[in-house]
């Protein structure tokens, strides 16, 4: 018979563990997307500077980094929790 502690333990650490997976990806897009809007070569044509959605990804990207940080010490801890 399983520890049901144990169990609900495992079910956490997998919740944890798809979110981390889906922030990631999360976190992918929104460097690519800022990879699109940053253009060295923008020379006189200062609309080409897109700067404030470069702000917009960025706080994006920082949000991400810290919901990942977040989780990722969370995983960790459970697994220990769990032996593993």
């Amino acid at each position: 018979m399983v520890n049901p502690i144990i169990m609900q333990i495992k079910m956490q650490l997998e919740t944890v563990k798809k979110a981390y997976k889906e922030d990631e990806l999360k976190l992918i897009r929104a460097l690519n997307e800022l990879s699109d809007y940053v253009n060295p070569f923008f020379g006189d044509d200062l609309d080409l500077l897109k700067a404030d959605e470069i702000e917009q990804v960025g706080d994006e990207i920082k949000a991400l980094k810290e919901k990942l940080v977040k989780n990722q010490i969370l995983i960790k801890r459970l697994k220990t929790e769990l032996g593993e």
